[in-house]
């Protein structure tokens, strides 16, 4: 900024804390906050990519000047959205720190200062107020409850306990989503400026179901079912998803399957997409079904609930994929999946990776953001063995993240490699999760062996290391 003083944003994570809970934004990505803002705005409706732009100069702001056009756009649009006072311009809301932020508001700052006392009370924390609009529970509205829901759930035997996972000193992954604490811990990791994963796919699986290779494989398919594979917890990109099969004339109803093993996170889902749906037109055209059950797990039964209507589109998003065994999963895809069926893999990929790339993929997994999101089991793991030691000075000492690379790596698919985190409390060490990242060639190869025709990859336009596949059912 010639001649002037370089602008510098200040109490970032605050603004975006206080921003996406006085809207009421469901999302909690940056990408989320910046398509909430800027939605219906002139400049969106005649560049519907300005989301990814604005998105892109967002994930430098912390560490950059915001003065360009694109992030002036959003702070310009946020002053109208957060209805500040007249003589607010989007350098003040960029410049201010949070208690003058606050202060430019107008019928928000009441919301916006409980907000702040509670984050700067107890730390970051969800802190929603629970409602209790509907008055006291009786037998006479318990009978018209539209809370109430249908929920199927098979009983496909226990989950692994955490004994159990120390003995063999290998946790098993859904230990991270199965209760209150991790799947709520999940959803504040996700709208954390270290782990930018959730942007990254839910931007690539918009421009894959934009793209020409998308729009005539559907048309000749017909597909009206969807059907997310350890799918709870990402509600945004359930939007994106669905508006890939809206609009059609063969397709005035989408039924769209959410398959986890975690309870917490199919809840997390329904409640973001019960505002989501209506807010983009989308509620009376979605036929939403939940589904408890263990997706390695799927059985024949399955394969006709899910083609009652026809031909169905998998998906397994956000590089999930690479938390489980990938014969496994396909194993279980062969039991539900028909001729002509879709599948959509959204995974990392190692094409071209260099050495300064691998190194900033393991700090993508030792970082404070995903040790707090990983704590609660840490600590019942020391719990487990009597370790009296703190636990910050566990995951100083003991906590390491590896890349195994080649015959080391933990995949089921070759040419990739592994990210492995341990925690040194025992010999060997516990493994606490794997995530495997693909060479895409041996992806589709493999892919391929297990029956499914590539039809395309699309890099996300936040990444180009993270990849959409899109997979065809041949046999």
């Amino acid at each position: 900024m010639s001649g002037r003083e370089k602008l510098r944003l200040v109490d970032w994570e605050y603004k975006r804390d206080i921003c996406r809970h006085v809207l009421d934004i469901s999302g909690k990505t940056i990408g989320d906050l910046v398509e909430e803002v800027i939605k219906d705005t002139p400049e969106y409706l005649a560049d519907d990519e300005l989301v990814t732009k604005i998105t892109q100069a967002a994930r430098k702001w912390p560490k950059s000047t915001p003065d360009g056009r694109n992030s002036m756009i959003f702070w310009k649009r946020l002053a109208f959205c957060l209805d500040c006072q007249e003589h607010v311009s989007p350098e003040m809301l960029v410049s201010a720190p949070i208690e003058t932020f606050i202060n430019y508001l107008t019928d928000l700052k009441p919301r916006a200062l409980q907000r702040l006392a509670f984050l700067k009370d107890m730390g970051e924390d969800d802190g929603e107020v629970l409602d209790d609009s509907h008055g006291p529970v009786t037998v006479g509205n318990l009978a018209n409850d539209e809370e109430l829901f249908a929920l199927w759930t098979r009983d496909g035997g226990l989950i692994q306990t955490i004994k159990k996972g120390v003995a063999k000193h290998r946790l098993s992954i859904e230990h991270y989503y199965v209760d209150p604490d991790s799947a709520e811990g999940w959803s504040e990791l996700v709208g954390r400026e270290a782990y930018p994963t959730y942007d990254e796919c839910k931007f690539g699986l918009r421009d894959l179901l934009k793209s020409e290779e998308w729009r005539k494989l559907v048309d000749e398919v017909m597909p009206s079912t969807m059907v997310m594979l350890a799918g709870g917890g990402a509600p945004t990109k359930d939007v994106v998803l669905i508006q890939g099969l809206t609009g059609r004339k063969w397709c005035k109803q989408v039924d769209y399957y959410l398959v986890d093993i975690s309870f917490f996170m199919l809840m997390n889902s329904r409640r973001a997409l019960r505002k989501l749906l209506p807010a983009y037109g989308l509620a009376d055209v979605v036929n939403l079904h939940l589904l408890r059950d263990d997706v390695l797990m799927m059985s024949c039964c399955d394969q006709e609930r899910f083609h009652k209507r026809g031909n169905v589109v998998f998906g397994i998003t956000g590089g999930t994929i690479g938390n489980f065994s990938e014969a496994k999963l396909f194993d279980s895809l062969d039991r539900i999946a028909l001729r002509n069926d879709l599948l959509i893999i959204s995974a990392d990929t190692v094409d071209g990776v260099s050495d300064k790339e691998k190194e900033e993929v393991r700090e993508k997994y030792d970082n404070p953001a995903l040790r707090d999101f990983i704590r609660p089991v840490v600590r019942a793991v020391l719990n487990t063995l009597d370790v009296v030691e703190p636990i910050e000075d566990v995951m100083d000492a003991r906590f390491k993240v590896e890349l195994l690379e080649g015959e080391k790596s933990a995949s089921n698919i070759s040419g990739g490699w592994s990210v492995v985190a341990k925690l040194a409390v025992s010999e060997p060490p516990i493994t606490l999760f794997t995530s495997n990242r693909y060479s895409s060639s041996h992806l589709v190869a493999y892919a391929a062996s297990r029956g499914w025709e590539s039809v395309c990859r699309i890099s996300s336009p936040l990444n180009s290391d993270f990849k959409q596949f899109l997979f065809r059912r041949k046999v």
